[in-house]
């Protein structure tokens, strides 16, 4: 009886821990939105234009798509970024979850 009780403790801390480490490769509402707003601007700044975000992230976004949707921003020629929507199609498809 001692040992399935070891081994369900082993077993529950596992898990936990593969549930703890999931918010690791997460960045909250707050700190996507942050970034992207962030991006924006710096983009703007050395485009000379301003730009109003019309679109919020409400949830969790994973790391890896808002990486992608930054880099894009910072890719793109100023001639693209004078469009009334310059947003990329990465930073348009970032799924997140609530």
């Amino acid at each position: 009886m001692s040992f399935l009780k070891t081994l369900f403790l082993v077993l529950s801390f596992v898990f936990l821990q593969c549930i703890s480490k999931q918010d690791d490769i997460f960045y909250t509402g707050a700190e996507a939105n942050y970034k992207i707003f962030e991006a924006f601007a710096a983009k703007d700044s050395a485009c000379g234009h301003n730009h109003r975000i019309t679109s919020v992230v409400f949830g969790k976004v994973k790391q890896t798509d808002l990486d992608a949707c930054t880099k894009a921003i910072n890719l793109m020629d100023c001639g693209s970024w004078a469009a009334s929507d310059p947003a990329p199609y990465r930073c348009k498809s970032i799924n997140y979850k609530l």
